[in-house]
């Protein structure tokens, strides 16, 4: 159902809930589908959250009304009191939370120390974003998939149905104050254009992007003509061509909607009924070795104070010497100081453990190659040579795609691994399993990417180039795939001149 909701009301009535309780000495782990949380505030708390993003995704499926891909990104969502958060960051950190986009899986870290509303906003916010890049079978140009995140980002999520439209003073107030972006200028802009640079263009743009999506997707308004446009966009076509093919109406047309929408003030919410799915798993409550393992781990990936992840990590091996995330995290932030010698330490003592895990055996074998790197490019002196250290991260890349055939970022690191090497013979033989992968997962660009690399290396052209094609065709972003069409076009210069020396032409 949908009802009116006053815009310029927004601006006044907004109020500020009680606090969301959360104590940071327990944290608890929960799965569920593709979403892994690790929660303080209780067992009940992190298996709300991913039930929550779950239904979310639910509900964007069902608001688009275009069929989605069952796929989608691992998403591991970490939720801390204030004080945590900030060291967790690696600065004082104001945000309520943030989302961090990764090609193998995104990661959420939200401050619990908010209302319930504010600390979703930005998991929310990422979430969509995320889903409409996977699921779905074309690019959506940079406009829409900010505004969906936008609209999204405030839904409101209970018993029975998902409420989505809610309108934020932060949103509402440049579309109050500042003349709008006319829609020839709104729709042709793409990510890096220096406009967005100026912080009120870009309100501008983030609030009117998210009132047009809003029309578009929960008030029906042009619903056909705009996923027909975003189709022919996705096919190639110039973007005033994909407008004039998809619309009998003007740039200015809609440019008068979107004012007459601003003037009167009033936009729908709607509440889309989608019930929560019977869930019989639990949550299980960590140890303090544990939970200060993951939180270094995910501070030593993503912080921005190297210091401050070194400590955790410390603290963390104090509670856990032998706690895998810990040593993965002192690891990490080793290589981030430049300390190659205890980053091998670290990496030495993470992958002697008894009984690694699977998660254990692909870090083993992403460090080992981070190591190899810095020897054989002269950054780092070590007592092991870099060749070895390849081998190393061979034989742990080859076990942890025994162990799981579907860790599509153990075969990227493998192929990696393998152009570097530039050996026929292992390459050869890897060959078979990372086709079987790259059929069964073909929104993998990132694998793509890696198996055209490793291709090339062998020599063998034709494939790499047709493993370039698929990395083209599943780029997520505008960047991505204009190195991929660049990539493309060098491996097609590289058949040709070979063609023309094959027939006796000229070098």
């Amino acid at each position: 159902m949908k009802k009116l909701h006053s815009l310029g009301a927004v601006c006044l009535c907004m109020t500020i809930g009680a606090p969301f309780a959360a104590s940071g000495a327990t944290y608890w782990v929960y799965s569920y589908k593709s979403i892994d949380v690790t929660s303080s505030g209780g067992a009940e708390n992190a298996k709300n959250i991913a039930h929550d993003l779950s239904r979310l995704d639910t509900a964007i499926t069902a608001v688009l009304r275009i069929k989605s891909s069952d796929w989608r990104p691992p998403t591991r969502v970490y939720v801390m009191p204030e004080s945590v958060f900030s060291r967790v960051r690696g600065k004082k950190d104001d945000s309520l939370s943030l989302y961090i986009p990764g090609r193998l899986g995104n990661v959420i870290e939200i401050n619990a120390s908010n209302t319930r509303a504010d600390e979703m906003y930005g998991a929310f916010f990422g979430y969509t974003g995320s889903v409409l890049l996977n699921a779905y079978s074309f690019r959506y140009p940079p406009w829409f998939v900010r505004g969906l995140s936008e609209t999204f980002g405030a839904s409101v999520i209970s018993s029975g149905k998902v409420s989505i439209g809610e309108a934020s003073p932060a949103r509402v107030r440049p579309l109050l104050s500042e003349k709008l972006i006319p829609m020839r200028e709104l729709l042709a802009l793409h990510f890096d254009d220096p406009q967005l640079r100026s912080p009120n263009y870009f309100a501008l743009y983030n609030a009117e992007s998210w009132l047009l999506v809003h029309l578009i997707v929960l008030e029906g308004k042009y619903h056909s003509n705009f996923f027909n446009y975003f189709l022919l966009l996705d096919q190639g076509q110039e973007e005033a061509k994909a407008f004039a093919a998809s619309f009998d109406v003007s740039y200015e047309d809609l440019d008068k909607m979107l004012n007459a929408v601003v003037r009167a003030g009033k936009i729908q919410i709607s509440k889309v009924a989608i019930a929560d799915e019977p869930d019989p798993g639990l949550a299980t409550r960590l140890t303090d070795a544990e939970a200060a393992g993951r939180l270094a781990a995910v501070a030593a990936t993503h912080g921005a104070n190297s210091d401050q992840a070194l400590q955790m990590a410390n603290e963390a091996i104090a509670l856990g010497p032998k706690n895998p995330d810990a040593l993965f995290a002192l690891a990490q932030v080793q290589f981030q100081r430049a300390d190659y010698t205890a980053a091998l330490q670290a990496t030495d003592k993470l992958c002697s453990l008894d009984s690694p895990t699977q998660k254990t055996l692909a870090n083993c074998g992403r460090l080992f190659s981070r190591l190899a790197g810095a020897v054989l490019g002269k950054k780092a002196t070590l007592d092991v040579e870099g060749q070895a250290l390849r081998e190393r991260s061979r034989g742990y890349y080859d076990k942890a795609i025994t162990m799981d055939s579907e860790d599509i970022g153990s075969y990227e690191g493998m192929a990696d691994l393998l152009a570097d090497m530039r050996n026929a013979d292992y390459s050869q033989a890897f060959l078979p399993s990372a086709q079987g992968a790259m059929s069964a997962h073909s929104h993998a660009g990132g694998l793509a990417r890696s198996l055209a690399g490793m291709c090339s290396a062998m020599g063998n052209n034709v494939m790499a180039l047709n493993y370039a094609v698929m990395w083209q065709n599943a780029a997520l972003s505008e960047a991505e795939r204009d190195s991929a069409a660049t990539y493309v076009s060098h491996l097609k210069g590289v058949a040709d001149r070979n063609n023309l020396r094959d027939a006796g032409g000229p070098h």
